[in-house]
């Protein structure tokens, strides 16, 4: 029901995606020096894992809805271009900041948060199709 109310609000969705595109891509690029130092516990982690799991579930519905792809070729488009997107930034941070660096263990991270958002749709889909 949730994915019907989303698909029939397209420029919604795909605003949400894309806002929330630029406001990935601007905090990626930031200094974030205000935020409480996480580094000893690998807290950036848990928010890039959130992090792409939003970006992820944004971008499947705003893509859905755009082009009207079935399940499975919106499920599988969604998680290659996350990824894509995810390693782009990495490797931009090395390049572009003095202040960043691309790191291994935020692609995981990334790729972790991708693949649970992509799981429990797929997840929820199956329970769709049983009833």
């Amino acid at each position: 029901m949730l994915i019907k109310h989303l698909l029939e609000h397209k420029t919604t969705i795909t605003v949400c995606a894309f806002v929330y595109t630029v406001v990935l891509l601007v905090l990626s690029f930031s200094r974030l020096e205000k935020l409480p130092d996480t580094s000893s516990l690998e807290g950036d982690k848990v928010f890039h894992f959130l992090a792409y799991m939003v970006f992820t579930a944004l971008w499947f519905f705003a893509l859905k809805a755009l082009f009207k792809f079935n399940f499975n070729k919106t499920i599988w488009l969604t998680m290659v271009v996350a990824f894509i997107f995810g390693i782009i930034v990495e490797y931009l941070q090395n390049e572009l900041t003095t202040f960043r660096s691309a790191d291994v263990k935020d692609v995981i991270a990334n790729t972790l948060g991708i693949l649970t958002t992509s799981g429990v749709m797929v997840l929820n889909k199956k329970r769709h199709v049983k009833k």
